[in-house]
């Protein structure tokens, strides 16, 4: 990386003029001349004042009039570094690709809603893709991807995965863990002490992004002296069963469970991975004559509009949905124009943004039958 100390003695210092508009000038010229490359530092205010003897406020506005031509790119704590050359987009085009249907499932399109907020606003047009789509990739300036591997897509493509964690590519995440653990800890604030949770997958801890919803409840259990019983985790899908619905498998794996070790069990609440999987465990309770909340709390997960339209409405973790397709098209959008860090100027950090849960809580949970 070039240091300040390269520039240090080309700069201007005329007295005539405003200073900030002659160094705004000198380092636009730095910049487009090759002589600054991406990923270079620039000077902090420290250095400036005493090699040019200006103020913050003068530093201030060369740096702003340098970030709005996308010139420069400030990291707080590390400092302002040159941008990557901007590139063109080639045809105002970006591809999402998803698992499901937005018509099939409201969790996707809410993303979709986000993403479309931001490209109505950029002007950009957005195609759907699904997993067998026959896509000219140089048709798109980039791809979202959400509950969508990145395997088909070519490594120079600008792409985004939501949700879900991919290698290589940047993240927009939910705080799973906080939001599971919050959902826990308010399970245990109304005093229950045996909680059930029908997760996506088994109870090994991890701390890989997919887990997190385990990792979350398990460490909630634990900080209120808690003793995790081996069964009260169970899976909602083997890997080898063919693909259905949250609600048929909610509804499937809740009326197995309670024909199996339900009842020797004792849980008095139970978490489910989201709020499909909370609808059909609901339904098996109800269909065993099990009154929730009276007899079992239920926890949701996703905050979906369904989750308050049912009887009992359910308690839940909100993942803003919205601002996390929102988010990741800002940021593909940046990759696009080649308004990022040159990779020895980027922390590992910011490849992972995860956005704020909160906890709902409405009358599927109440405190345990006879306490």
């Amino acid at each position: 990386m070039r240091s300040h100390n390269a520039i240090k003695n080309s700069a201007p210092s005329s007295n005539r003029a405003l200073k900030y508009i002659q160094l705004a000038r000198h380092f636009r010229e730095e910049v487009r001349s090759g002589r600054l490359k991406p990923g270079d530092q620039l000077p902090s205010f420290a250095q400036m004042q005493a090699e040019h003897g200006i103020g913050q406020g003068t530093l201030e506005r060369v740096y702003s009039v340098l970030e709005n031509e996308n010139l420069i790119i400030r990291q707080p704590k590390r400092g302002t570094f040159v941008a990557e050359t901007r590139r063109q987009k080639a045809l105002n085009v970006v591809g999402v690709g998803s698992g499901l249907s937005p018509r099939q499932h409201p969790y996707y399109s809410l993303l979709l809603q986000g993403i479309q907020e931001v490209a109505y606003r950029e002007k950009i047009e957005v195609l759907l893709l699904h997993g067998d789509s026959s896509v000219a990739w140089e048709k798109m300036d980039g791809v979202i991807l959400a509950d969508q591997d990145s395997s088909r897509v070519p490594p120079t493509m600008p792409a985004i995965s939501l949700l879900h964690p991919l290698d290589g590519v940047p993240c927009v995440l939910a705080d799973e863990y906080n939001g599971s653990k919050d959902a826990t800890e308010h399970l245990i604030s109304l005093g229950h002490r045996k909680i059930a949770f029908l997760a996506i997958s088994g109870a090994k801890s991890s701390r890989n992004f997919p887990r997190q919803r385990i990792n979350g409840y398990q460490d909630a259990l634990k900080a209120a002296g808690i003793k995790e019983e081996k069964h009260w985790i169970r899976a909602l899908r083997d890997p080898w069963e063919p693909t259905k619905s949250f609600s048929d498998l909610g509804f499937e794996k809740m009326s197995r469970w309670l024909e199996e070790d339900w009842q020797k069990l004792g849980c008095t609440a139970i978490m489910a991975h989201n709020d499909d999987t909370a609808i059909g465990v609901l339904r098996a309770l109800q269909r065993a004559g099990i009154k929730v909340p009276q007899e079992v709390s239920l926890m949701g997960f996703d905050g979906t509009e369904i989750s308050e339209h049912i009887h009992p409405s359910l308690s839940t973790v909100v993942v803003p949905l919205r601002e996390i397709g929102a988010r990741g098209m800002e940021l593909l959008l940046q990759q696009v124009d080649g308004i990022t860090y040159a990779k020895e100027a980027r922390s590992e950090e910011t490849e992972v943004e995860l956005m704020p849960t909160h906890l709902k809580v409405r009358d599927s949970t109440a405190k345990p039958f006879g306490s």
